[in-house]
C-alpha cells in the first residue's frame, strides 16, 4: 500500500536520507530500512523527543539516539545502540516515548538485535513472530503496552534469552510449558494480562531467579515439589490470581526475598519453618483464608495477612 510503513520507508530512503544508500549497501542498507520502517509502524513523527532522538536523519543509524535523565537522575541513553566493530544493532531502548502501532515485521532484519526494549508505551497487535529470527536476544521488555494475543509458542528458539518481560498487557491464553526449555532464562515477568492455565506450567523452569505472575486468572496449587523446582527463585509474585490449597510446608525455610502471594484462595496453616530464612525482605499473605502465626524473626515485615 502507497501508504504503509514500507513504502513510506522505501522513499524516504530513496529521496530523502542524505546518506543516499543504495542495496549495494548490503548491510547498512538493510539495517536503515528496517529502522525506517519500525519509525513509520510505530507513529515516529508522533514520539516524546523525537527530534532529540535524532532518528531519521543524516547521522548514521548507529547515532539514532540521546541521553536523557533517568529515574535516578543519571542520565541513560535512548534510541539505538551498536557493537563496537561493525556497526550492527544491538538494542533499541525507546521507553516512554508514545509509541504507537504495531512492532513490523522488518525486525527480523535486525538479526544482532541483543536487546529490545519499548516500555510503557502504546503498541498493540500480537507480538510478531518474525521476532523468532532474532536469535540473538537476550532481554525482550515490551512491559505496558497494549499487546495482545498469546504467549509466542516459539520464544525457546530464541535460545539466549534470559530475561522476559510482557507484563502490563492484554495477552490471554496459557503460559506455554515450552518456555522452560529455554535454560538461560532467569527473569519472567508476566504479570497483569489475561492469562489462565495452572502455575505448575513453570515446573520445569528451574533457572528462575525472578517470577511475577500477579494479577492474571492463573488457578492449580503452589506445591513443595513446586517451589522446589524453583529453588534458585529470590523474588516471586503470584498475587491476585485464583490459587487454592495450602502454603508449601518449605516456603520459609527457602532464600526468598520477596513473598507475595496475597488475593488468593489459599488456605490451612501459616507454615512455621521459617527460622532458617534470613533473607526475606517482604511478605504479603493478606487476602486469603490462612491461619497461625508469624515467626518472630519476620513479623516486623508489612503486609503480613
Amino acid at each position: 500500500a502507497i501508504d504503509s510503513p514500507q513504502h513510506r520507508a522505501i522513499r524516504w530512503l530513496a529521496n530523502t536520507d542524505p546518506r543516499k544508500l543504495t542495496v549495494a549497501d548490503t548491510e547498512e542498507f538493510r539495517t536503515r530500512y528496517a529502522l525506517t520502517v519500525f519509525y513509520f509502524a510505530t507513529s515516529g513523527q508522533y514520539w516524546v523527543y523525537e527530534k532529540e532522538v535524532s532518528w531519521l536523519t543524516m547521522e548514521h543509524h548507529c547515532n539514532w539516539k540521546t541521553k536523557w535523565p533517568g529515574a535516578s537522575g543519571k542520565r541513560i541513553e535512548i534510541g539505538v545502540e551498536c557493537d563496537d566493530t561493525n556497526s550492527i544493532v544491538t538494542k533499541i531502548f525507546l521507553p516512554s516515548m508514545d509509541l504507537q502501532g504495531t512492532i513490523p515485521r522488518e525486525i527480523r532484519l535486525l538479526s544482532g538485535l541483543k536487546v529490545l526494549d519499548l516500555y510503557n508505551n502504546a503498541m498493540h497487535g500480537p507480538v510478531p513472530n518474525d521476532m523468532a529470527a532474532l536469535t540473538k536476544l537476550t532481554s525482550l521488555v515490551l512491559h505496558k503496552n497494549h499487546f495482545q494475543g498469546s504467549i509466542p509458542e516459539w520464544l525457546p528458539s530464541l535460545h539466549q534469552l534470559q530475561s522476559i518481560d510482557l507484563s502490563g498487557n492484554f495477552m490471554g491464553g496459557t503460559i506455554p510449558e515450552n518456555i522452560c526449555d529455554l535454560k538461560t532464562l532467569k527473569d519472567l515477568n508476566l504479570e497483569r494480562n489475561l492469562l489462565t492455565g495452572r502455575i505448575d506450567t513453570l515446573h520445569r523452569c528451574r533457572k528462575l531467579r525472578f517470577l511475577a505472575l500477579g494479577e492474571n486468572e492463573l488457578t492449580g496449587s503452589f506445591t513443595d515439589s513446586l517451589l522446589q523446582q524453583w529453588s534458585l527463585l529470590t523474588d516471586l509474585d503470584l498475587s491476585n490470581n485464583k490459587l487454592q490449597g495450602e502454603l508449601p510446608s518449605e516456603l520459609f525455610s527457602m532464600t526468598l526475598k520477596v513473598i507475595d502471594l496475597h488475593g488468593n484462595g489459599f488456605n490451612g496453616t501459616i507454615p512455621d519453618r521459617h527460622a532458617a530464612n534470613s533473607a526475606l525482605e517482604f511478605l504479603a499473605l493478606f487476602g486469603n483464608q490462612l491461619t497461625g502465626t508469624i515467626g518472630s524473626n519476620i513479623e516486623k515485615l508489612v503486609n503480613l495477612r
